[in-house]
Order: C-alpha cells, then sequence, then structure tokens
C-alpha cells in the first residue's frame, strides 16, 4: 500500500497493493489494522474485492495444481445422490 498527500485538504490518494495469479487477483479494499498502523482512522472493518479468471468458482479454495481432495470425486458424487434419493423417498416426491 502506497500513501501519498493531495492538494485537498485531508484527502489521501491510497494505492492499493492487487495479488494475482493464475486463478485471479485479490485486493483488499481495506484492512482497520493496517490503516490504523498507517495513521489513518475511519470506522470500518474491512472491505474486499475479488475477481475471478474465467471458469474459476468462487468460494472454492484450490485448482488442479495446489488442491487435492480428501474424498475420491466418485465418492462425493455417490453420497450426493443418495441424499437426494432419500430426499426423494421421505417427502414421497
Amino acid at each position: 500500500m502506497k500513501i501519498s498527500r493531495t492538494k485537498l485538504e485531508n484527502v489521501l490518494l491510497i494505492k492499493l497493493d492487487i495479488f494475482e495469479d493464475h486463478r485471479g487477483e485479490y485486493v483488499e479494499l481495506y484492512n482497520e489494522k493496517l490503516y490504523k498502523s498507517k495513521g489513518i482512522e475511519v470506522d470500518f472493518v474491512e472491505d474486499d474485492i475479488s475477481i475471478a479468471t474465467r471458469g474459476v468458482i468462487k468460494g472454492v479454495h484450490g485448482d488442479s495444481l495446489t488442491w487435492k481432495p480428501e474424498i475420491r470425486f466418485e465418492k462425493t458424487l455417490e453420497d450426493l445422490l443418495n441424499y437426494w434419493r432419500n430426499y426423494y423417498k421421505v417427502w414421497n416426491l
């Protein structure tokens, strides 16, 4: 993060760090602890932006290079199908 003063009174120019990899970009717009350490006092806790690369599913942390499943895909799919089969039996659908 780089902070510069401007000609306007009480107005700062804040250039944020952008973290980027093959999955997309992440920007932490606001972090209370960081801003306070730089002498900026405002009332918010945190504000972030995350931009996904096409084909990346948000909220799934990991990818084929860094993530290894603990449960085989086939087992996960079987459990999901069994859940819905039981759901429909219970409700007679």
